[in-house]
């Protein structure tokens, strides 16, 4: 049978004289809970066209786990359900959560929290990949006038993640026709018959003073229902082309300063670009796939300085609940090479903002630099560094603009055969501070790594909750260390 614990509670005056002739109890008191029960869940909010959501259970969670504010005790996870983890005994208080993912990656997120989300949102997860010699006939109507020298094709598809522009042959003023596009051999995915494609007739022209090119729907079509046959040629019903029912603008000024001093010396623009773009997701844009409304790219090479271009009109082709927004990206590259390398390894550091289309700044520009004054080991990162230790501690210092609502740092592992573009990412981590400690033995004698930190500021951010959880605005910078090695 429970028993309850009797305790005194302040009594009013009507009651005092009751009590008085009564036995003393202790009065209440109540002691804060000292530990807690750390619950994760792992949902995704999947995003399907037309615009709807469910939520999927993640399976690539393998083990997850607390390490305590010492940084030395851990407290081990289980699993309670699908896309559901409860780790016991956790002290009140800040501590580190520790995920292993299926295929070895480990991820670190600083927290305080109950409960704490690894979910995310995104586009469906399952892909069917086209095989080489998939080949989809595309047949064309009612396009406008074809102009060889400016105009290309478009096409999209949220839910199979489909995306290209490209050049079909079309002669000069034709408003029909088609081509044969090769699937397979562009990496994209098979259509299914609930999948819908859409098509978008692009236009370019030169904008402002600087050589900008402006490229934006003139006309658009879709379909529903198109299977295509995996490593063979497919016949697409025809696509009937028609003038965008809306339109739209953007006032198109760049604050080229604010941009050099957000990723400092990168004097040349490898990868200037402004969209105004749309997808089904109300607020979680994803950064990799979308159907593109209006592009402006610079010159190729063009240095970085102010920009104008004015106010520019584009069509409005999305469905009218789709979510429009801008993206704007300013990249360079940066070379990395461990000693003796036959060939180095690029990596792409930039600024890149996502803003609604009705909330973009003007002049358009970051709304935080990276992190400065890099430390790996308590050694300049900007430098080749040898003897950093088996689990250093990254540091940096805050950034000269803005501040960040959280700092993410990624550490890969350079190719040992050096080649091009390759790296393994084996840990990252996300914090609001200003450093985090890789773990002991994570690095490797003999092998060299970098890190990657890219700066985070957006009102929706949440790392030490909700870190995949993104939305409008969303702004980050990302800068890349010299190589180092235990």
């Amino acid at each position: 049978m429970p028993t309850h614990r009797m305790c005194r509670r302040p009594a009013g005056a009507a009651v005092a004289l009751l009590l008085a002739a009564a036995p003393l109890l202790p009065a209440c008191s109540s002691s804060p809970p000292t530990h807690r029960t750390v619950t994760v869940t792992t949902f995704n909010v999947v995003w399907s066209d037309p615009v709807s959501s469910s939520q999927v259970a993640s399976e690539r969670e393998t083990s997850m786990e607390a390490i305590g504010a010492d940084g030395s005790t851990v407290y081990p996870g289980t699993t309670t359900g699908p896309g559901t983890w409860a780790i016991a005994g956790v002290p009140v208080g800040p501590y580190t959560l520790h995920v292993t993912w299926t295929n070895g990656l480990s991820l670190y997120f600083q927290s305080s929290a109950d409960v704490f989300d690894l979910g995310g949102d995104g586009s469906p997860a399952v892909i069917n990949p086209a095989s080489f010699g998939t080949l989809a006939s595309f047949s064309w109507t009612s396009l406008r006038p074809w102009d060889p020298a400016t105009d290309q094709i478009q096409i999209y598809s949220y839910d199979a993640l489909v995306w290209d522009l490209f050049d079909p042959w079309l002669p000069a003023g034709a408003t029909s026709g088609g081509t044969d596009y090769d699937w397979g051999t562009y990496y994209q995915n098979l259509l299914e018959p609930n999948h819908t494609l859409y098509a978008a007739q692009m236009r370019s022209a030169p904008v402002g003073a600087a050589g900008d090119i402006a490229s934006t729907a003139v006309a658009s079509a879709s379909l529903t229902g198109a299977y295509l046959v995996n490593g063979g040629l497919t016949y697409l019903p025809p696509m009937t082309f028609s003038p965008p029912p809306a339109t739209g603008t953007l006032r198109a000024r760049w604050n080229a300063s604010a941009f050099d001093q957000a990723v400092p010396g990168a004097h040349q623009t490898f990868g200037y670009r402004l969209q105004v773009a749309s997808q089904p997701p109300p607020s979680a844009v994803s950064p990799y796939q979308y159907l593109v409304l209006l592009g402006v790219t610079a010159p190729s090479g063009a240095l970085l300085a102010d920009r104008d271009d004015g106010t520019i009109s584009y069509g409005r082709i999305a469905p009218p609940n789709w979510t429009e927004f801008v993206t704007a990206s300013f990249y360079t590259i940066r070379i990395r090479a461990a000693p003796g390398a036959r060939v180095a390894t690029e990596f792409r550091c930039g600024a890149w903002i996502y803003a609604p289309i009705g909330a973009v700044p003007d002049p358009i520009a970051p709304a935080v630099s990276s992190v400065q004054a890099i430390k790996v080991g308590g050694k300049d990162a900007l430098a080749v560094q040898a003897g950093v230790g088996t689990g250093p501690v990254v540091a940096w210092a805050a950034p000269a603009v803005g501040t960040p609502t959280s700092v993410h740092v990624e550490i890969r592992e350079l190719d040992p055969a050096g080649n091009r573009y390759m790296s393994t990412l084996i840990a990252t981590f996300v914090t609001t501070g200003s450093a985090v400690k890789i773990p002991a033995g994570l690095l490797q004698a003999g092998r060299w790594y970098v890190a990657v930190l890219t700066t985070v500021s957006s009102p929706a951010d949440r790392p030490n909750t909700a870190p995949y959880r993104r939305g409008l605005p969303w702004s980050k910078v990302t800068v890349v260390t010299e190589v180092f090695t235990p």
